[in-house]
């Protein structure tokens, strides 16, 4: 057994495993650790199926050991917070929303963070109809993005420029204005 408690109780506990709860997400994944008898990993692959709220899972040591779904938006902000947690990530993200996966990957690559894109291709189980149904859809592809393999991708191999037909085209060129329109768009703070 493990105990969740704040800084200001801790001291008052006499327990063999307590674990100070400052963010909970954090500290319900260190007890749970704590009860494994195993540290922090070194490395973690998260997976993400993207889309307006993507599917974010993280992996570790070959368990699953937290799950998101949140918009696109804070997408770059949830895996800069496992960064504070696991020391070497990797990103792996599906091949499926083109856009989205290419301003997102671009966005982690340019702060140093490996990515591969992966094919999707089925990762995401049919759950009905519903909220639910393809919110817990999303969070099951994210695993299964994470336990696949894929291609490396740095700046020059992920971005899109516009040709004339209207669509995208994958190409460097583009690169650095894709990053900055992507940038553009994040929310500031």
């Amino acid at each position: 057994m493990a105990v969740i408690t704040s800084v200001q109780e801790a001291s008052a506990i006499s327990f063999p495993n307590v674990v100070i709860a400052s963010d909970p997400e954090i500290a319900v994944s260190e007890a749970i650790r704590r009860l494994r008898n195993t540290g922090v990993p070194e490395s973690a692959v998260i997976g993400i199926d993207p889309g307006d709220e993507p599917g974010i899972a993280v992996v570790a040591n070959g368990i699953v050991e937290a799950v998101y779904r949140v918009p696109l938006s804070q997408a770059s902000k949830i895996v800069e917070r496992i960064q504070q947690t696991y020391p070497k990530i990797l990103v792996r993200i599906g091949n499926g929303a083109r856009l989205t996966s290419t301003h997102l990957a671009n966005a982690l690559i340019s702060r140093g963070v490996a990515v591969e894109f992966v094919d999707e291709s089925g990762t995401s189980p049919y759950l009905g109809k519903g909220t639910a149904g393809i919110a817990i859809s999303d969070i099951v592809a994210a695993i299964n993005i994470a336990y696949t393999h894929g291609t490396p991708r740095d700046i020059k191999t992920c971005s899109l420029r516009r040709v004339k037909s209207g669509g995208f085209k994958r190409g460097p060129e583009s690169s650095l204005k894709v990053e900055q329109q992507f940038r553009e768009s994040l929310p500031k703070g």
